[in-house]
């Protein structure tokens, strides 16, 4: 019970700060720079190295916290435990994954077997654009690394933008 307390206060530290980067890109002031590029300043077309994500790109996130759970961007399906339900991201929501996710590069990590369903503590990501595919893993086992515990803060922020819904929607049971 007390890891899932962690891991809840944790995730909403995470969706607390990727709110406020999310806030801080829609008061941008005049000649300040800016974090991340605007969409329209990514070149177009499938990237080599993922890390140059284009506004079309797609990806499934499969993490396990009590229950296994998933999210596919391209099917636009949230697995909730047993439940599952329709789930289309807000263009604002879309765009800040892509910004974190770019930001990530998942080509530095290891390929990882593509799987739906994670072990307890586990986080499967893959990222699409065009044909191109990459799938990357960790686990709480790997976290000493630097790089591994990026792709898990990056992960648990995906996981807090996914989970933070409307008012009129609502987890599946």
């Amino acid at each position: 019970m007390l890891i899932f307390v962690l891991l809840v206060c944790i995730m909403l530290l995470v969706f607390l700060a990727s709110d406020s980067q999310i806030q801080s890109e829609n008061n941008v002031v005049d000649g300040a720079p800016q974090i991340f590029p605007s969409p329209s300043a990514l070149r177009p077309g499938a990237p080599v190295d993922f890390s140059d994500l284009p506004d079309d790109f797609s990806f499934s996130l499969s993490w396990n916290i009590d229950l296994p759970n998933s999210y596919d961007s391209a099917k636009g399906i949230l697995k909730w435990g047993e439940g599952c339900r329709e789930l289309i991201l807000s263009d604002e929501k879309k765009r800040a994954i892509r910004e974190i996710l770019s930001s990530l590069n998942v080509a530095a990590f290891p390929d990882a077997a593509k799987s739906d369903v994670c072990s307890p503590g586990e986080l499967i990501l893959t990222v699409r654009c065009g044909s191109a595919e990459k799938t990357v893993a960790c686990s709480g086992s790997t976290l000493e690394d630097s790089a591994v515990a990026r792709l898990a803060q990056a992960c648990y922020a995906v996981i807090g933008i996914i989970t933070s819904l409307d008012e009129d929607s609502a987890l599946p049971a």
